[in-house]
């Protein structure tokens, strides 16, 4: 009898082992499909880098150091999935989750970080991702109107005042908001974007959107400017920076 305990012991634990490394440690595979927010499907497709980035359980998240930086760089269209491979994680909790955080470039769209928790899945578990693209021209509208508002609150109280000051200085935050995010988009391109592709083709996209980028880059020629009360003596001064091309 304590044979047949025993047998019965070894056969149900050696089932749930097996339950469990179907799914435990294993993430995906997850198909990603970014959705333009303009509804318009480039020709140029987006750069999706997915990384784990911590593993999360009922008691928080302890970090898992040695996943923080573990990408994958895949090449999506618009509206059309792009699979990222089942992957097997060392995890901490036996039902944790995996923070996986993926980020999007593209020469027209904002260059957007998305985080999601997501689960133990088995093999044949496809978990389905959308991704939000926020067109560059609408987040420079975007930011182009915070300023503007502050500005104009700025003006209806008199100078020297505590109200003016604090209106002015969220102002030129704003238009100094617009600079660094061109600038931040022009650095993608190059460390990020044009980098997964062959030498023809970065010239082609370079000759294609250099002369946006560069009417990007001097449409806010103030922004050289920090947040600062000397920014408008710093506004007069000549540019600093010039735009030498993706």
């Amino acid at each position: 009898m304590k044979r047949l305990f025993l047998t019965l012991s070894i056969l149900v634990l050696a089932g749930c082992t097996s339950l469990m490394d179907k799914s435990h440690g294993y993430r995906g595979p997850i198909a990603v499909t970014v959705k333009p927010q303009d509804g318009i499907e480039s020709t140029e497709p987006f750069v999706i880098t997915s990384a784990h980035v911590e593993t999360c359980g009922h008691g928080g998240c302890p970090r898992d150091d040695s996943y923080n930086h573990y990408r994958h760089k895949k090449l999506g269209y618009a509206n059309q999935a792009v699979v990222f491979p089942r992957e097997k994680l060392q995890l901490f909790i036996s039902n944790a989750y995996a923070n996986m955080l993926f980020t999007l470039v593209h020469p027209l769209y904002s260059n957007s970080t998305t985080e999601r928790g997501i689960a133990p899945s088995r093999a044949d578990e496809t978990i389905p991702l959308t991704l939000d693209a926020e067109p560059f021209e609408a987040k420079l509208a975007y930011i182009e109107g915070y300023a503007a508002d502050y500005k104009a609150k700025m003006v209806q109280f008199a100078p020297g005042t505590r109200e003016h000051h604090s209106n002015k200085m969220l102002y030129e935050q704003g238009r100094y908001n617009l600079g660094r995010e061109i600038r931040w988009q022009i650095r993608m391109m190059r460390e990020e974007y044009l980098p997964q592709f062959s030498s023809e083709e970065q010239a082609r996209i370079k000759a294609k959107y250099n002369p946006i980028y560069k009417e990007w880059f001097y449409r806010y020629p103030e922004t050289d400017c920090f947040d600062r009360v000397d920014c408008q003596d710093d506004i007069k001064k000549p540019r600093t920076e010039h735009f030498y091309g993706l």
